[in-house]
């Protein structure tokens, strides 16, 4: 558990290093440079860490004048973090989980990742496990999936969904920002 600050200034002092290295390099001297901190979760975090500050120091600079924040971060669904920090897509998450829990009598729940970039929701990728006893019951299920998208998600993000069986992807459904329809994948 490092605090916040001290692992921004120690790695501010690292990349004033770092960037000193660089324009020792031939061909480097003159180069933009961008350098990034990036803060990684603990281990057992279920998702990874994130970037926390960036610079850009322009070709020919030998010193490091400025830092931006960034905001990135990456939430589970379902977790209360989630729900204090982003009750709307909590919601949705939920709805999702409820109506296949509907459908699906095996279903034992899903796992969810969120992407923000300034707490605006960037990419959201999600997993269900399901055991399926028959290709069928695969389409069927990735068909309602493919319904549940169109009728819960707003198109602003990035969406994924795997559905999987035994550790292994069964169909995929993926949508990119500002598309209407997402496009399937049924594995064979």
């Amino acid at each position: 558990d490092i605090p916040m600050d001290d692992m921004l200034a120690q790695g501010q002092d690292i990349a004033q290093t770092v960037l000193e290295r660089l324009r020792q390099i031939e061909g480097l001297e003159d180069v933009p440079i961008m350098i990034a901190l990036y803060r990684e979760q603990e281990q057992a975090s279920p998702v990874p860490g994130n970037y926390v500050a960036k610079t850009l120091v322009e070709g020919n600079d030998m010193t490091i004048n400025d830092w931006q924040n960034t905001n990135e971060e990456y939430v589970l669904f379902p977790s209360d973090s989630a729900k204090q920090a982003y009750f709307d897509d909590y919601e949705i998450m939920n709805s999702f989980g409820n109506e296949i829990s509907e459908y699906f009598p095996n279903y034992v729940g899903y796992i969810g990742e969120g992407f923000y970039i300034n707490e605006d929701l960037n990419r959201l990728s999600i997993e269900v496990p399901i055991q399926f006893y028959s290709k069928g019951e695969i389409l069927g299920f990735t068909q309602y999936t493919y319904g549940l998208v169109m009728k819960l998600f707003p198109n602003y993000y990035d969406l994924e969904i795997k559905v999987t069986a035994d550790g292994q992807v069964e169909s995929l459904i993926y949508r990119e920002a500002g598309e209407e329809e997402p496009v399937v994948h049924i594995m064979h």
